[in-house]
């Protein structure tokens, strides 16, 4: 039986149209650890954190006061195949697939409403922000 089904396979890869695709791109350049080591919580300041590594990739506010500062780079991976098998002169089967790994990994700095480092933490930065995020807050004058 499974050789009928190879046998009915490379017959209809023989006269199939087949696609392969792989892509990779790297933005933006990591941040080396001597660049943020350095940065204590409970002693650097928004002013130290941005002097040592630049303006962020993107600022979220945490409430309270306190927002975050996130420092990311990103690798994509993106592996494609796409299948055409004619079944009659006008008509074919199709069959696509596409798998995109998109990582953006980096640092966050967790500052406090008196603009201090609390925390740094590194991992990809969609879980951080996922763990940390929450609605702005509204306060009444």
């Amino acid at each position: 039986m499974s050789a009928r089904l190879t046998a009915i396979g490379a017959l209809l890869l023989c006269s199939a149209c087949v696609s392969v695709s792989w892509e990779r791109k790297l933005r933006d350049l990591p941040l080396r650890p001597e660049q943020y080591q350095q940065l204590q919580p409970g002693a650097a300041t928004l002013e130290d954190v941005l002097a040592k590594l630049g303006a962020p990739l993107d600022v979220w506010e945490l409430g309270h006061g306190r927002f975050a500062l996130a420092y990311g780079w990103e690798q994509n991976r993106e592996l494609g195949l796409s299948v055409s098998v004619p079944v009659t002169q006008r008509r074919s089967a199709n069959f696509d697939y596409d798998e995109i790994n998109l990582h953006t990994y980096g640092i966050v700095c967790f500052l406090s409403a008196e603009l201090r480092l609390e925390s740094l933490e590194e991992g990809r930065l969609h879980e951080l922000r996922a763990m940390q995020r929450r609605r702005p807050e509204y306060e009444e004058n």
